[in-house]
């Protein structure tokens, strides 16, 4: 995450500097939450992606 001002008044250096730490721990269930969803949506289309059994199997981001 690049930590820089974007707009006028956008200065918060305390609110920056904690979506900072947090960023990667965040982004990772972001990710976890949409592989799950993409695996359910499969299931219930009953699409059988070819990707879905490769989705299956990713750990991490």
């Amino acid at each position: 995450m690049i930590i820089c001002k974007v707009y006028p008044s956008d200065d918060n250096k305390i609110l920056k500097r904690l979506q900072h730490d947090h960023y990667s721990s965040y982004v990772s269930e972001l990710f976890s939450a949409a592989k799950k969803k993409f695996i359910q949506a499969d299931a219930i289309l009953n699409a059988n992606l070819k990707i879905t059994a490769s989705a299956k199997t990713v750990e991490r981001w």
